[in-house]
């Protein structure tokens, strides 16, 4: 086996303290032999807490864990050019880090974000790739509708594999994943930030394997790869953290995390190399979904 411990995330951009639906959700199982535990937060705050503090408890036994995610770890390839002057995902991640703080008020400047990259770093495009925002509120350049995408691509290479997920672009109305990026990666940073020695940024830092990383891997993952079915009276978002552990766990006893984690089939040199330095990868897309993960 390669971990002794298994965490997934479903995350939340909400602008105020939450609980329960479209909120966040954590499923954890803290050992191998042990029982999944489901916790929901209200806030940001409190999960980034949680995850550190989970990183010292696994740090601390010498042991390894994979934790998941919900929220894309990149944007399509060409995009960080334009953002941040670098096809680098660091270079990404310390601007988005940069641009959210969260605290117990949950607050994010989100669509704030969007509408000013749209009007700066994508000005030469007819319309900005960042679009969507709630109705009543009115911005110079993020649009309520969607745009053509003149300048950068609307998916990653990733998402051609899993047809059903949103472009991170999106950035409200049913299944937007683009404020969850956002404020993700900015989270995914500050914990990167305060405990370098924990974490490694799954397959940007350790490439397409489960070798050679630090206490924790995080990785990117997407619930409805698998079939979720809720127990009486169990939030959706729980059930699917809840699923997707056990499934991790369960691969990983078989010996089977080396496919979920390995290399994708078919991809060229020039997608691999944008996959691993920009875009990122959903783990478990290169299966069927029989066997993912």
């Amino acid at each position: 086996m390669d971990y002794d411990a298994y965490a997934m995330v479903d995350w939340s951009a909400a602008s105020k303290p939450v609980k329960g639906k479209d909120s966040i959700w954590v499923a954890e199982k803290a050992s191998r032999d042990g029982a999944i535990q489901t916790t929901n937060f209200a806030t940001r705050i409190e999960a980034i807490s949680w995850l550190r503090s989970f990183a010292e408890r696994i740090a601390g036994r010498g042991e390894r864990a994979l934790v998941g995610f919900d929220f894309a770890f990149g944007y399509p390839a060409g995009a960080a050019q334009l953002m941040v002057g670098s096809d680098d995902w660091r270079e990404v991640w310390a601007f988005m880090g940069a641009q959210f703080k969260d605290d117990a008020s949950n607050a994010n400047a989100r669509f704030h974000v969007a509408d000013r990259l749209n009007a700066d770093a994508f000005s030469k495009q007819t319309t900005g790739p960042f679009w969507g925002h709630p109705v009543g509120q009115s911005f110079t350049a993020l649009s309520p509708k969607k745009p053509s995408f003149d300048g950068v691509c609307e998916h990653r290479i990733v998402e051609g594999r899993v047809p059903s997920a949103k472009s991170v672009w999106q950035m409200c109305y049913a299944g937007a994943v683009g404020g969850q990026t956002m404020t993700g990666i900015a989270a995914l940073q500050a914990c990167r930030l305060s405990h370098p020695d924990c974490f490694s940024i799954w397959p940007f830092e350790t490439g397409f394997s489960s070798d050679k990383a630090k206490p924790v891997t995080l990785c990117e993952v997407y619930p409805s790869l698998l079939e979720v079915v809720p127990a009486p009276g169990e939030v959706k978002d729980a059930a699917q953290v809840r699923t997707l552990v056990e499934h991790v766990a369960a691969s990983d006893a078989r010996g089977a995390l080396d496919s979920w984690l390995g290399t994708p089939d078919g991809l060229s040199e020039k997608e691999l190399q944008a996959v691993l330095c920009e875009e990122g990868w959903i783990a478990g897309a290169n299966l069927p979904k029989a066997d993912a993960p």
